[in-house]
């Protein structure tokens, strides 16, 4: 088969989005994605807010020449970030309880776990539901991106020559 036919075998795009929409994101897929939409709103804006607080205590205070206290502040962020993860998980874990994806709670969190580090799961929510996985896992990736971004900025706060601190 060359490329040409290859092309003009596909499926009608619009066809494959609407089956896709009736069968595999169905009405549990769309409550947990509403409630990732605002995990993910409420991750930013914690990094946010602690990005913003760390650079006032860095900045206001003489840590950058302590190399202990920029040590310690930095792991301490760090502590902080890797706690919202960890919230992360807790709430995904509790929308799913919720609405009885799994017989358990800790099947339902062995799933979030491994889906939100995108290393995956042994346990796999009913055929219905398997999209599921898709959504976690995207939250995963960018709350981990927003927290990678949040923590790279706090470095730098101690890399800069204090004439670029404003």
């Amino acid at each position: 088969m060359n490329w040409l036919n290859h092309i003009t075998s596909l499926s009608n795009p619009f066809e494959l989005a609407s089956f896709y929409l009736s069968h595999a994101f169905g009405e549990k897929f769309q409550l947990v994605l509403f409630d990732v939409i605002i995990i993910l709103t409420i991750h930013g804006i914690y990094i946010l807010v602690l990005t913003r607080l760390f650079k006032k205590f860095v900045i206001d205070s003489k840590l950058r020449n302590s190399w202990q206290a920029s040590f310690f502040s930095y792991l301490l962020a760090i502590v902080l970030v890797v706690i919202a993860h960890f919230d992360d998980i807790f709430i995904l874990t509790w929308v799913l309880d919720s609405l009885k994806i799994f017989p358990d709670p800790t099947t339902t969190l062995y799933y979030v776990s491994g889906m939100y580090t995108t290393i995956g799961s042994n346990n796999q929510p009913g055929e219905e539901l398997q999209s599921l996985s898709i959504i976690i896992a995207f939250a995963g990736l960018f709350s981990f991106a927003i927290s990678g971004a949040g923590l790279y900025t706090m470095l730098s706060f101690f890399l800069a020559a204090p004439k670029d601190q404003k």
